[in-house]
């Protein structure tokens, strides 16, 4: 899709000039794509049973890379609150939807 591909770019943009504001900017796609994932309906022939597994680990994984370069820009910028506070919403997200009580629901 458009938006893997832009996602895509902008890790290679990350790659190549580590500027703090294309991570920034780069943490705030995935978060989109994230929430993306998690509130999409299936699609044609798609069950919900089906898809929901597949978004899942998708949107945890790119959670997951969210977290770790806001962890990273937060400990380079210690007195950033918009990298703490960014910080603390994907933790939030994480909580809310992969933690040990979320998985063991039937």
């Amino acid at each position: 899709t458009c938006f893997q591909e832009a996602i895509a770019r902008m890790r290679q943009n990350v790659a190549r000039f580590s500027q703090s504001v294309d991570r920034f900017d780069l943490i705030g796609h995935l978060k989109e794509f994230v929430e993306f994932h998690l509130g999409r309906r299936p699609g044609d022939g798609e069950t919900e049973a089906d898809a929901a597994p597949a978004r899942k680990v998708q949107a945890d994984a790119l959670l997951t890379e969210a977290i770790q370069l806001c962890r990273t820009l937060a400990a380079e910028f210690p007195n950033n609150t918009d990298y703490k506070s960014r910080l603390a919403a994907l933790l939030k997200l994480q909580s809310d939807h992969f933690s040990p009580k979320e998985q063991a629901k039937p």
